[in-house]
């Protein structure tokens, strides 16, 4: 008797990824579910699996494109991988699975959510220059326009503890 080294349904997803995508994007994917999420930079990630980076950042978009994967430019601070499709029925849910940032409003004594990518929006619905929210946002709430009024309760995960280890 034979031992299958996938089960079936493992098996029937490596299929499918490599049916429907170019053999680079293939194996980055590959690759990428082997590292798991964290915080890299596209260009040592590029070295890493022998590609040039416009190849290799052209192949993480597609795989974005494709739902394969979700991750998100943290300016200087590099990228946050923060999920990879492990089946055919894993489905990417923002409202449930992005990472985000929770802020009390001291002043309305209200939790505030900030999607990871969604800064911009929120700056601007809040009459709050980008620059000075990212500010915040990235040390840990230590920036005194903002922290008059919040105060930065959670950040995404994956990020807290390896930006501490990056930051200068």
């Amino acid at each position: 008797m034979t031992k299958k080294l996938f089960k079936t349904t493992d098996l029937d997803f490596y299929l499918w990824i490599r049916k429907n995508n170019s053999m680079p994007d293939a194996l980055n994917f590959l690759y990428l579910q082997k590292l798991g999420c964290g915080l890299f930079t596209m260009p040592n990630m590029a070295e890493e699996v022998g590609m040039q980076r416009p190849n290799f950042i052209s192949s993480m978009n597609r795989l974005r494109n494709k739902g394969l994967i979700q991750y998100e430019g943290l300016s200087r601070h590099g990228t946050l991988l923060y999920w990879i499709k492990d089946s055919l029925e894993d489905e990417y849910n923002k409202e449930e699975q992005a990472p985000r940032w929770i802020l009390l409003d001291e002043k309305t004594n209200k939790h505030e959510q900030i999607l990871l990518g969604e800064q911009s929006q929120w700056a601007k619905e809040k009459g709050i220059n980008e620059g000075t929210l990212h500010n915040f946002l990235f040390r840990n709430g230590n920036v005194k326009l903002m922290a008059e009024r919040y105060v930065l309760i959670k950040t995404p995960e994956h990020t807290s503890e390896k930006l501490d280890k990056i930051q200068p």
